[in-house]
């Protein structure tokens, strides 16, 4: 199972990890480095930060960038700084990496990659000002984009939002929330990986579960048995104005895959005839 957390349990994780020993310092340098590691960067490069913790990420993304020789820029939207982001924006500018303030009208069309640092899982509302226009040019750039803990502008709970970045990659950090699934997440993310950097959740989780947890739930069949052995299942439903949700149900035939030796579709006696000529491997119950 994947745990999951909700924006608090994620922000409370955080306050006690820096709490119990280590600076958020060192958790943004581990961040930065599993986001740089996880992506596939093409040259040149745009580092597109906010004034928060991500941006932080987004100035140890630049500097390995540097080191690595792949020519990139930070572009910035605020000349504000978190606490430790501002130590890695000083390495940026001790090392010359170019820096830009965001301009009405800017375009990123010049750019392979962009690396979204602008707004982290805490965001709710609807994005504004120039926000707005940097997030509508990076969708229109035709760039390989890498969001960093969540796409700007989706909301970290409910993965709703009215407009936000449309990712390549989402690279979560220490943990996935809800909106990372939820709701619009699909339609804005092709890829979503997590790295670990080394923060334990302080409150219960909630859990997406795999394919490899059902698995250990079913148990090897015996040869000697039928299909008696191994249960009944009823699927009610259906009226003569509403026969759809019954058809697709048996149609679908998914008690049967789920492991039930045997199903019954009960319907009301003036569908069964309608129903009869669709059933795979169910039996007809009329009532």
């Amino acid at each position: 199972m994947i745990p999951i957390l909700s924006v608090e349990n994620m922000r409370n994780s955080d306050a006690a990890t820096i709490a119990g020993g280590i600076p958020g310092r060192e958790l943004m340098l581990r961040a930065g480095k599993g986001i740089y590691g996880a992506a596939k960067w093409k040259s040149p490069v745009a580092i597109v930060c906010g004034s928060g913790n991500n941006a932080g990420d987004g100035y140890v993304i630049a500097a390995l960038l540097q080191e690595d020789g792949i020519p990139c820029e930070i572009i910035l939207l605020s000349e504000k700084f978190s606490e430790d982001g501002a130590y890695y924006y000083q390495k940026c500018q001790d090392a010359d990496i170019p820096i830009t303030l965001w301009q009405e009208g800017m375009s990123l069309e010049r750019f392979g990659s962009i690396a979204d640092c602008i707004l982290g899982t805490g965001f709710h509302g609807s994005v504004r000002g120039g926000v707005r226009s940097v997030i509508e040019e990076i969708n229109n750039s035709g760039a390989y984009v890498v969001s960093v803990d969540i796409n700007s502008g989706l909301n970290g709970d409910t993965g709703m939002t009215d407009l936000c970045v449309h990712s390549d990659l989402t690279v979560s950090v220490g943990g996935f929330q809800p909106g990372h699934f939820l709701q619009m997440a699909k339609d804005v993310m092709k890829e979503k990986v997590n790295i670990d950097i080394g923060i334990e959740p302080v409150e219960r989780t909630y859990s997406l579960i795999e394919e490899a947890d059902i698995a250990q739930i079913f148990r090897p069949r015996n040869n000697h048995s039928n299909k008696g052995t191994y249960g009944y299942v009823a699927l009610i439903g259906g009226s003569k104005k509403y026969s759809g949700a019954i058809r697709l149900a048996g149609m679908a035939n998914a008690a049967m895959r789920s492991g039930a030796g045997v199903v019954k579709l009960a319907v009301p006696q003036c569908i069964a005839g309608d129903i009869l000529p669709l059933i795979l491997e169910s039996t007809a119950f009329p009532l």
